[in-house]
């Protein structure tokens, strides 16, 4: 993975797992929750407006995030990282309102696709020469 999370302009290959899934508590009591997002709240709750620990929200991120990681995939729009005893490493961007939003996953072993942090950074969208914009 590059640090920006900026892809190789390569064309990768379909990615079609088993599963793909994301834990709602990940949004209620994480990027939804200022006590616990470090600043990851400003994002989702002041400029895209969830509602901060919204359990309804929440499962409207799991949806929007699961449906646009299923296509991205499909898509090859994707980053493969390292692998360790949980899986490979991926990150997949997310669209929410005027952001694209990097997401980090994990495909394990049994080819479960999980969600683990759903905002890592933005994504940085290309130029038209292919190289990333500033």
């Amino acid at each position: 993975m590059t640090d920006d999370g900026v892809g190789d302009g390569q064309p990768k290959p379909p990615l079609v797992p088993r599963l793909i899934e994301a834990n709602p508590t990940k949004f209620s009591g994480y990027v939804l929750d200022p006590a616990k997002a470090a600043g990851k709240d400003v994002i989702f709750v002041g400029r895209l407006g969830y509602r901060e620990g919204d359990p309804e929200d929440a499962r409207t991120l799991v949806a929007t995030y699961v449906a646009q990681a299923r296509t991205a995939l499909a898509e090859g729009d994707y980053v493969a990282g390292g692998e360790d005893v949980h899986g490979r490493r991926y990150l997949v961007p997310i669209e929410l309102g005027a952001y694209r939003l990097r997401s980090a996953w994990v495909l394990r072993p049994n080819g479960v696709f999980s969600l683990v942090t759903p905002f890592s950074g933005f994504w940085r969208r290309s130029s038209p020469g292919g190289k990333p914009s500033q």
